[in-house]
């Protein structure tokens, strides 16, 4: 049987985890690393940040993939590993590494890691998708070709609560991030071959939430019957109110709404917001 492994950049729920083997990176704070949704929940990253501290975070463990690695071969399945982005963390290459490894002494095993260029809620609607095909029963060769058309297709929007978290992480420079905060101007985000970018200021909160559901309307306008994952960070009062701007625009969606992990939190911050949809139908669903 063909499994499917994610890291904790993928924004998951639990109707996610009953399909998806997580594979946790680790969260340091004063110190003490934990790992990520199993010794330490958002809730406890959030608050940490909340009291002005900045946690530290640390790729996905050897031990911990090899663990899952060899579960795989004692029930002889092949597995798809989708990793957070290459451009953006050091676990894509760790694990490519760790994997060549373990198949020299596992030969007749089949597992293949796929860049997703991305996180949070935009690999989880690669997972979403690919875990819908696994069901279908489509082979590896036919999820992988997939989820490489959709990887031309898919589309990141999302907002920051405060854009000081990006200066604090470097993404920004800090006067950038003075101006934009004594201007109530918030970042509007999205990904560029695979690294997070400003796509621009937006004034106030709310105009934000606003472009990003009209910017979704009009990437999704091609494909308007399909899923549609909305991402927050300890802010489902903002991904309620995104949530209904999308299905106002587009009322055939289906929309998900997913809590960005802690991982992914400690980068953008609290409070951020995020929407990711395709360009066109992904293959599979062609018939």
């Amino acid at each position: 049987m063909l499994k499917l492994i994610v890291d904790s950049t993928c924004d998951m729920d639990e109707e996610m985890r009953k399909d998806i083997i997580v594979l946790p990176l680790s969260i340091i704070m004063d110190d003490i690393p934990y790992l990520d949704g199993i010794e330490v929940d958002t809730k406890k990253v959030y608050d940490y940040m909340r009291e002005g501290k900045l946690p530290k975070t640390s790729q996905i463990s050897y031990v911990h993939l090899m663990e899952i690695l060899n579960e795989i071969s004692t029930n002889k399945d092949d597995a798809i590993y989708l990793t957070f982005s290459s451009k953006m963390s050091g676990s894509h290459d760790l694990a490519k590494n760790t994997v060549e490894e373990f198949l020299e002494d596992n030969p007749g095993l089949r597992i293949e890691v796929v860049d997703s260029e991305g996180g949070s809620g935009g690999a989880s609607l690669f997972a979403i998708h690919m875990a819908d095909m696994i069901r279908k029963g489509l082979g590896i060769d036919e999820v992988l070709q997939n989820i490489d058309e959709m990887k031309k297709c898919i589309r990141y929007r999302f907002t920051l609560q405060d854009i000081a978290w990006l200066a604090k992480g470097g993404r920004v420079n800090t006067t950038l991030s003075t101006v934009g905060d004594m201007l109530d101007m918030k970042p509007y985000l999205t990904v560029r071959e695979g690294r997070i970018v400003v796509d621009r200021l937006v004034r106030g909160r709310k105009k934000a939430i606003r472009k990003i559901a009209d910017d979704i309307a009009m990437d999704a306008k091609d494909y308007p019957d399909q899923l549609i994952t909305i991402s927050h960070g300890d802010d489902l009062e903002s991904a309620s109110s995104l949530e209904k701007h999308i299905r106002e625009l587009l009322p055939e969606a289906r929309t998900r709404i997913l809590a960005i992990g802690s991982v992914l939190g400690a980068h953008i911050g609290v409070g951020g917001v995020a929407a990711f949809c395709l360009t066109r139908r992904p293959p599979y669903e062609k018939g």
